[in-house]
Order: C-alpha cells, then sequence, then structure tokens
C-alpha cells in the first residue's frame, strides 16, 4: 500500500493519528489474508460461533483498503504539489523485494523461480504482481492533475463532488446490483482515483471535522454491523435486480466505515515522543508490510491456501485472539525485515537522489506560481 508517512503532515504538523490509521489498516488487511488465504474462514462450519466470529472480523476489517485510498488523497491536500519520485522510490522497493525473493527461491529450486519469476521480478507493475501497487502506479499518473484540479474549488464545491462521487460510485452500482463503470469491487485503478480525489474533497470540505469522536464511533460499529448483517445474516435481494453486495470496497456501508475510522483516528493525539516515533515507524513500514506478506512466491510456497485452517478448532476465546495475534506477528516480522531494507536505502541515499533528480529534470515553472511572485 501507499506510504505517504513522510507527507502526513498537514498544515506544517504531523498528524500522528493518520499513522496509527495506516498500521491498524496494514494489520487489517493481513487479517483478511488470514481469514481468506489462510483458511479460517472456510475452516469454520457454518452457523456455529466460529462462524460468525470469523465473518465479524472480516466485516470490521474490509474497510482497510479504502482507508488507505482516502488517506493517500487527504495528506495530499496539504502539498503545494505532487513528488513523482516518491512513486519511482516504491517503484524500487517493490523491485528490490521481487528480485531478492526470486534469487532466494531460485537458490532453493529452480523450479520455483524460473526465468518467468525473475521477469516478474523486473517488470511488477506490467507483469501485475501486486494489484494494489499497480492501481498506485496509474493513479500517480494522474494524481498531479487531480491535485491541481483541486487547488480552485471552494469548500461548498468539495463537498458537494464528493456527495456525487459517493451516489454514483457507491450507492447506485450497490442498490442496481451492477457494475457499470467496471470497478471489479475495488480492485481496479479507477476505484483507487475515485479514493483519492475523495480524500482530497473530504479535506478541502472540512466535512466531518466537527462531528464529535463518539458518533464517528457509532458511525463506524454501525456501518460495519450493516455490513455484516446483510452479507452473512440476512442478505437482501432486489425483486428484478440482484442480491446486494455490501462487502466490498465499492459498498457505501465499507466506504462510510472507512470514513469514520479516518476522521476519527485523525483527532487522536499522542504526547508522548518515544510512542509517536515509534508509530511513525511502524506506519513507515506498512508499505513494506503490504509487499513483504503478498509477494506471488511468498503467496504460493509460504503462505499456502488453508495453512492457518487449524485456527478454526481453538476454543471460542482465544479464536480471535489468535487470528489478531498472527496478524501482528507478520506485521512486526515484516517490519523487522523492512527496517534492514530502509537502512539500505537510506544509506544509498536513495529518496534525496531522486528528489534532486526530479527537480533538476521534471520541475516545470508553475503558472500559478508565477502569477502570484508577478502580482
Amino acid at each position: 500500500m501507499e506510504n505517504p508517512t513522510n507527507d502526513s503532515a498537514l498544515a506544517g504538523e504531523r498528524i500522528i493519528g493518520l499513522d496509527l490509521l495506516r498500521i491498524l489498516s496494514m494489520l487489517m488487511v493481513i487479517l483478511l489474508h488470514n481469514l481468506g488465504q489462510g483458511g479460517i474462514l472456510d475452516g469454520t462450519v457454518s452457523g456455529s460461533k466460529h462462524y460468525y466470529l470469523a465473518w465479524a472480523l472480516e466485516c470490521i476489517c474490509y474497510c482497510a483498503v479504502d482507508c488507505y485510498g482516502l488517506l493517500s488523497g487527504y495528506v495530499s491536500a496539504a502539498r503545494k504539489r505532487y513528488r513523482h519520485s516518491k512513486i519511482v522510490l516504491l517503484w524500487l522497493e517493490v523491485v528490490f523485494y521481487s528480485v531478492t525473493f526470486a534469487c532466494v527461491f531460485r537458490l532453493i529450486s529452480h523450479e520455483y523461480a524460473g526465468k518467468r519469476e525473475l521477469l516478474n521480478a523486473l517488470f511488477p507493475v506490467m507483469r501485475r504482481q501486486y494489484w494494489y501497487f499497480t492501481a498506485f502506479f496509474a493513479l500517480s499518473l494522474l494524481a498531479p492533475v487531480i491535485h491541481g484540479g483541486m487547488r480552485s474549488i471552494t469548500a461548498r464545491t468539495a463537498r458537494l463532488m464528493a456527495a456525487l462521487l459517493v451516489l454514483v460510485f457507491c450507492v447506485l452500482p450497490t442498490i442496481f446490483c451492477t457494475d457499470p463503470f467496471h470497478l471489479r469491487g475495488g480492485y481496479s485503478a479507477l476505484w483507487l482515483i475515485v479514493l483519492y480525489a475523495l480524500g482530497l474533497l473530504l479535506n478541502k470540505g472540512g466535512i466531518l471535522k466537527r462531528i464529535a469522536p463518539g458518533w464517528l464511533a457509532s458511525a463506524f460499529f454501525l456501518c460495519t454491523a450493516l455490513t455484516f448483517l446483510l452479507t452473512v445474516v440476512f442478505p437482501v435481494s432486489i425483486p428484478r435486480l440482484g442480491t446486494l453486495s455490501p462487502l466490498n470496497y465499492t459498498s457505501p456501508t465499507v466506504l462510510l466505515s472507512a470514513v469514520s475510522l479516518l476522521f476519527l483516528l485523525r483527532r487522536l493525539e499522542v504526547r508522548s515522543s518515544k510512542l509517536r516515533q515509534l508509530l511513525g515507524r511502524l506506519s513507515g513500514a506498512s508499505f513494506g508490510v503490504y509487499i513483504l506478506h503478498t509477494n506471488p512466491l511468498v503467496w504460493t510456497f509460504w503462505f499456502r491456501p488453508g495453512v492457518l485452517k487449524g485456527f478454526a478448532d481453538a476454543p471460542v476465546c482465544a479464536f480471535p485472539l489468535l487470528a489478531v495475534g498472527a496478524a501482528a506477528a507478520v506485521y512486526l516480522l515484516c517490519f523487522a525485515v523492512d527496517s534492514v531494507r530502509a537502512w539500505v536505502f537510506q544509506k544509498l541515499r536513495l529518496r534525496i537522489r531522486l528528489e534532486k533528480w526530479e527537480e533538476s529534470v521534471l520541475r516545470m515553472p508553475d503558472p500559478a506560481e508565477n502569477s502570484e511572485k508577478a502580482e
């Protein structure tokens, strides 16, 4: 997932709640993978307590990807311009891990990583190695245009546009049980672009900033409960249209859960400097955590389907703790590995070099800035 930690300062101030949201969202993503790919959901008996607990966790965590997409746009609202060097740095990180894993698995056996896997590692976007990064790469090409277009709109226009995006891309397709824009349940570049624009608009329009935290928390749990009820307990079918699908990234209840969580944690304050530093480091590793645990070779040979199916046999009280604990363990393990990668990149001064390259090669005069200087 995108890792905008170094840009998560709004109005010159670091928002620690957004770092926490990034960490929490990645934990949710890992938990979703444990429930699905890990086989926990398949291992439960329909109608049992384990079954309902597993699906409750699924519904709670499903807003994670929407949180990342919204964060991308929300934190971008404070930037004067979009940095192209950032996507290049993320691409290098992806290639670094992809090539490393390809070499490791090739040393183990040529059957695990042949020429095809090495080609995939060198071209992760064109070979669609990570769906989110591929979608984010497409977004990064349009982000400067979207970001620039938001400068001139008023707060009222931003609120109207945000409502229109939610209505057209979420509410109406869900009600009509259709996918007119080929969003594929949110697994698409277009949906990530919508989330990015919506995050910008939410910041620009000042939406929900004055709502009390208690109301935001209630909205999150209400939307999650509706997702659970309409998915697991009482599926709803609309005559001549189809069955509602509330458990996908484009669902109104899932999107509103993400929005509520964003504004709820946005207000969180942490005074301890050590804790702030720790949260910043954990947040900064979130993208690396995603790339590490979803690497195609790891996904195929280590994190095989059903590897965590045995969790479904644990006592009811211990079952959710095991699922959440496994997700936390994966995060911490990947964090330790990514710390080494971050150290290597820091020693090579890649970020500084890329930013200097951008300034010298890609930096173009901004007409708006020139007109302001002339005035």
